[in-house]
């Protein structure tokens, strides 16, 4: 006989989920509450990614020890086949030979047997026969063990071993060095007492003595707007606007390396510029001479197109009015206190470019060393490889650098940009959009404003966004990611890692949180606004508030353009360059208040900016609050019906 099911003992407390009880009722009973049973869905999937998660883990681990395993064993593979190579391998008798052999002339030579001088007069005709007695001992080497070798025997291993490449290294190059000096010393060259004494004489007729001059300064007449160009083949050109006289004056300094005077003259009188063209197109060229350069220094109206192309030497162009164009193919660049656009090449390796208080836009292409750029109140365009690094500050217009290693991008940058050849970059004070597109870096970026797209590996990325914040993108691999927003940022956020984890301190933002155990954020901010996705692998990801502004545009400092650039000091100077110097004063002062007139009318749009955000700020609060006491009032409805409903069924039970 069955036995009937019993309710609970007198006194037990009342539990809504016992079917046993007379009082139940399934209304109450939580299990059948959807929201109940979705909560027990979400943590049975939790459960199974966990599970999920931990398998995938161990079998990382499982194939990683394999790999480990694998490589270790084919490093004790490769160190036995090295000790068995090195233990069948034939000792070359090449080495001893050439050390007695050495020893020996050595001998004959102290001895007085043999004289340095005929000593390296045969070494330099016959050194290439040393390399073929090498390779002759080699051969016979190779042919005398297979002669000897008994049947069954394992060959041994003959090898052009480091050794003997070093020998025949070390002979090709003490070769062809005393094959110069002899035929040298047959224009002077002479060899005294053991081993052998160069005396200053010898040196000068070795090299060649050197010899200077200052060129009397040339002068041309030119119009105000025609053309000069100028083409250097060896020396430095100095180029300065502050002729007022419509004149261009020329002071050269010249230098020659010769062996006799007469050869020194003859190429200081050819290293003398040539002027051709016209007035309206003017053309300034020195000479090739071998082992001679001529430094030019310039002074020219400024208005005046400048057109410079130096083969061997730095360019400088200084205070000018019009656009210019500079070119150096191994040396450096610098321009200073132009008004109108530069042009500017370099195409060396270990040059440098140089560029400040330029009013239009800058234009930098080819290869070099570093890029140094400051105050600039137009663009700035920087393409080609350029491994050194370099700075940009104060520009007014959108840069676009463009180079193997950094491709950078910003609208303003009212503060500056650094990065170096190895693993930083960092920015500070720019107006977006922001596009940065690098690679084994840490980069850094503070008070930025404005949309942010960052695209980076094996590096940190640490960004300080100021308001007005826009649109923000992270893709990092290998790093960790630190952003920081405005406290009263309104935006929405993506954020994954897949090895790390994602935290925030944003009140509010766990509450609308969908958290993983990859690492994931996908959440709603003061009602959402600017898009933010940031992606990253194998690192941290951490969003922070801040409480910065951009500050405002400081005013360029006044900047006469010489500088490091040496003012040209020559006889025929104009009286009148002071009075040139003290227009450019004024006309750069005339800028610094244009400039803030420009600070101040974007410090007023800014304010209206956070007057107009402040007000949406306040009307959101008003709102949320609204939403609060609106929920609050149903929670308290629902826990009165709930009373009401607990009554009634405790009723219904006495009755």
């Amino acid at each position: 006989m069955a036995s009937t099911p019993q309710g609970p003992p007198p006194g037990a407390p009342f539990d809504p989920t016992n079917r046993n009880d007379p009082r139940y009722d399934p209304r109450r009973d939580p299990s059948n509450d959807p929201r109940w049973q979705r909560e027990q869905r979400r943590n049975w999937e939790r459960a199974q990614k966990a599970q999920q998660q931990a398998w995938r883990d161990q079998q990382r681990f499982a194939a990683r020890t394999q790999r480990d395993v694998f490589r270790r064993q084919t490093e004790v593979r490769r160190e036995q086949m090295r000790a068995w190579v090195r233990t069948h391998r034939a000792p070359s008798i090449v080495g001893p030979l050439v050390l007695i052999a050495f020893a020996v002339t050595m001998l004959l030579v102290y001895n007085g047997r043999i004289s340095w001088p005929a000593l390296l007069t045969w070494y330099s005709h016959w050194w290439p026969l040393l390399l073929i007695i090498f390779g002759v001992l080699r051969i016979a080497e190779w042919a005398f063990e297979r002669a000897t070798r008994r049947e069954g025997q394992p060959a041994l291993r003959y090898t052009v071993g480091g050794g003997l490449v070093f020998l025949a290294i070390a002979v090709t190059l003490s070769g062809l060095a005393v094959q110069g000096t002899v035929r040298a010393g047959e224009a002077g060259f002479h060899f005294g007492g053991p081993p052998f004494n160069m005396d200053e004489g010898a040196w000068r007729h070795f090299l060649g003595s050197k010899h200077e001059e200052d060129a009397p300064a040339i002068t041309r007449a030119i119009g105000l707007n025609a053309v000069l160009s100028i083409d250097s083949a060896h020396g430095d050109v100095t180029v300065s606007g502050i002729s007022d006289d419509g004149m261009i004056h020329v002071a050269t300094h010249k230098e020659v390396f010769a062996n006799s005077d007469s050869t020194a003259q003859d190429r200081l009188r050819d290293l003398n510029p040539q002027f051709g063209g016209d007035s309206a197109n003017v053309s300034l060229k020195i000479a090739s001479i071998e082992g001679g350069r001529a430094d030019l220094n310039v002074l020219i109206p400024p208005t005046v197109h400048l057109v410079v192309n130096a083969d061997r030497g730095d360019v400088h162009a200084t205070n000018m009015k019009v656009p210019v164009v500079l070119t150096a193919n191994r040396g450096d660049v610098e321009a200073a206190a132009i008004t109108g656009n530069v042009t500017a090449h370099v195409n060396s390796r270990r040059a440098s470019l140089m560029a400040h208080s330029i009013s239009g836009n800058l234009d930098v292409q080819g290869s070099g060393d570093e890029v140094n750029v400051y105050d600039v109140n137009g663009s700035v365009r920087v393409g080609g490889d350029f491994f050194g690094g370099g700075r940009l500050q104060r520009i007014a217009g959108p840069v676009d650098f463009h180079t193997g290693r950094v491709t950078f991008g910003v609208g303003r940058l009212d503060g500056e940009v650094t990065f170096d050849n190895h693993d930083e970059f960092s920015a500070t004070g720019a107006t977006g959009p922001l596009t940065l597109d690098t690679r084994s870096r840490d980069v850094t970026l503070s008070r930025i404003a404005g949309d942010i797209r960052v695209t980076n590996n094996h590096g940190k990325v640490d960004i300080v966004s100021v308001p007005p914040n826009g649109s923000i993108t992270i893709d990092n691999h290998d790093g960790d990611v630190v952003l920081s927003l405005p406290q009263q940022a309104h935006f929405t956020v993506i954020a994954e890692t897949s090895d790390g984890s994602v935290t925030s301190n944003f009140p509010g933002l766990n509450e609308h949180t969908q958290q993983s155990a990859h690492g994931t954020i996908s959440a709603t901010v003061g009602g959402g606004g600017s898009p933010i996705r940031i992606n990253t692998t194998h690192g941290d990801i951490t969003i922070d508030r801040n409480a910065e502004l951009m500050p405002p545009r400081p005013p360029a400092p006044p900047r006469l353009g010489f500088g490091t650039v040496p003012v040209p000091s020559s006889p025929t100077m104009p009286p009148e360059a002071v009075q040139a110097l003290q227009d450019a004063q004024k006309e750069i002062q005339e800028a610094q208040r244009d400039s803030q007139k420009d600070v101040r009318d974007a410090a007023n749009e800014a304010a209206k900016a956070m007057q107009f955000a402040n007000e949406k700020q306040v009307e959101a609060r008003r709102l949320a609050d609204q939403a609060r006491q609106q929920a609050k009032a149903a929670r308290k409805q629902a826990e009165q019906e709930t009373h009401r409903t607990h009554a009634a069924a405790q009723d219904n039970d006495k009755e």
